[in-house]
Parts: structure tokens; C-alpha cells; sequence
């Protein structure tokens, strides 16, 4: 929808049914980086957010690997304007307008029980001997990264329901706090986004934001609406239900992980929720 733009779903991964779009990712980049640096903080944006989370990593530093890690990339981008959707920034969302001043952020939060579920339906959910980084001690956050021992001693014991709705809550409870006011980040609800009857209306508003840049800049586009009918990366449905078909009781464990951070964004605030909680004597 913007003019003179190139667009990339998380430059640093190379995804087997994506080869065709390997060539110009590589563009400015290091393959050894892409691959073995996944493990190592100052060559990864997720294992860096990992670093920073715990603790391991400072701001400043974290600043300059992410300069190091994408600036050339993108300056060797022949569009006048460079978007990349990647959840490996979000430990790090707060330190991109420092990184790159000319930059606009748009910060994405979903319904932690459509999020969850998605992932349970997942073959290759985090959190799984399917998932490779999973197999590596700070390549996913975990609760010794956040300091929770309680949840630590017991992380190898809980179901992958737990596992998926703990690490939901970590991370936008560290992040979303150190983004209030900050003028270059938009924070908006993927529900806004794609579902509901107001859903052009924001998708445009959030447009709006992301062409406008700090040096005043203003990049032209054009909406399609008929584009947020379409899905990609979707995950089909599985064996896991919809939270209306939740027990009480599974509601309540997701609740008491994620209640404090989900709430300020209106989910579970649904009478069907609150009644399945208040059966489950949450």
C-alpha cells in the first residue's frame, strides 16, 4: 500500500518456502549470523532481547547491536521506505526510535487466548523438542531470565499451555510500561487490526502513523481494504478450542498468568469469561 516501500517479514530468518526471497535478504547481511549467531546475543534480535530481559545485556549496548545488525541492511534498500514486521524486536521495541531515529514503530498486542491457542495448534510451538531454539538455554526467555524462581523449579513440569501464556505476560510486561510516551511507537490491538467493523478504520489510522516520519517527511499510500480479508502465516485449526470452550479451570490458569497484562487491553472482560472464572473460584 505504500509507494516506493520494500516490505520483509523478519529479514534475519531464512524460511525454507521463502527461498526466493533469500537472496535479498542476504543483501547487506552476514549468513553466518543468520544461522549459528542465533545463539549468541550480539548476532541475534531474539537472543539480545533474551540478554536484555535478564539483564545480561544493557540498553545502550543493545542499541548498538541493532544498529549493527540491520542499518546495513537497509540502507542498501533501493525504496525510499523499509518495513520489516518481526516479533524478535518486541523485547526490545523501546530502544528502536534511539536506534534509528528516522524510524516508526508499530507494536502489535493479541488476545493472549487467541494467541495461546494458536500456538497449541502448532506442530512446532515454542517451548517444543520441535522448536530448535528451544533446545538452548537463552535463546527463549524463561522465568530464571525474569527472576522467578518459583516458576523456574517447576518450568520443566508444566504443560505447554502454561509455558505458552507465562512467556505472553513476561513479555509485554517488561516491554509495554517502558513505551508509554514515547511518540515514535504506536501500540494498537491486532483485533483492531483484522477483525471487527472498524477494523479499515484503524488499519488506515495505523498507515497514517507508520508514513509519518520525525523529519517531517510523508510517505504517500494508497489503502486497499480488501487486503485485510486476506491471512497469511494463519495457523489452521487444530485440536485446541476457542476459549469459549475452555473448562473453568483452564481459563483460570491462563487468568493467573496473564490477567495483570491483558486486562488494560479489554480482554477477559467478556461475561462469558469472567463466569467461567468465577466457577473455577478464580
Amino acid at each position: 500500500m505504500i509507494r516506493d516501500s520494500a516490505s520483509y517479514h523478519e529479514v534475519d530468518v531464512l524460511v525454507p518456502s521463502e527461498a526466493h526471497n533469500w537472496r535479498r535478504k542476504l543483501q547487506g547481511q552476514n549468513l553466518l549470523r543468520m544461522t549459528v549467531g542465533k545463539l549468541l546475543p550480539r548476532h541475534s534480535l531474539a537472543t539480545l532481547g533474551v540478554a536484555r530481559v535478564a539483564g545480561r545485556i544493557g540498553d545502550e549496548e543493545a542499541i548498538a547491536v541493532i544498529r549493527r545488525l540491520r542499518s546495513r541492511f537497509f540502507e542498501q534498500q533501493p525504496a525510499g521506505v523499509v518495513l520489516e514486521a518481526n516479533t524478535q524486536y518486541a523485547d526490545l521495541a523501546d530502544l528502536l526510535p534511539r536506534a534509528f531515529p528516522g524510524s516508526n514503530t508499530v507494536y502489535v498486542v493479541r488476545d493472549p487466548r487467541g494467541w495461546v491457542r494458536s500456538l497449541m495448534n502448532r506442530r512446532d510451538s515454542v517451548y517444543t523438542r520441535r522448536d530448535p531454539r528451544s533446545w538452548f538455554p537463552h535463546t527463549r526467555v524463561r522465568p530464571h531470565h525474569t527472576g522467578e524462581r518459583a516458576l523456574a523449579a517447576r518450568w520443566g513440569r508444566m504443560p505447554l499451555f502454561e509455558k505458552l501464556a507465562w512467556s505472553w505476560s513476561a513479555r509485554h510486561s517488561h516491554v509495554l510500561p517502558r513505551l508509554a510516551g514515547e511518540p515514535r511507537i504506536r501500540v494498537v490491538r491486532y483485533e483492531d487490526l483484522f477483525e471487527g467493523e472498524e477494523k479499515a478504520a484503524h488499519f488506515r489510522a495505523m498507515l497514517e502513523f507508520v508514513t509519518s516520519f520525525p523529519d517531517g517527511c510523508q510517505a504517500p499510500f494508497a489503502f486497499n481494504p480488501a487486503i485485510l480479508g486476506k491471512r497469511s502465516h494463519s495457523t489452521r485449526d487444530g485440536a485446541f478450542p476457542h476459549w469459549r470452550d475452555w473448562s473453568p479451570e483452564l481459563a483460570r490458569s491462563l487468568d493467573e498468568l496473564c490477567g495483570e497484562a491483558m486486562r488494560p487491553f479489554g480482554y477477559g472482560s467478556e461475561p462469558e469469561w469472567t463466569a467461567k472464572l468465577r466457577r473455577a473460584g478464580g
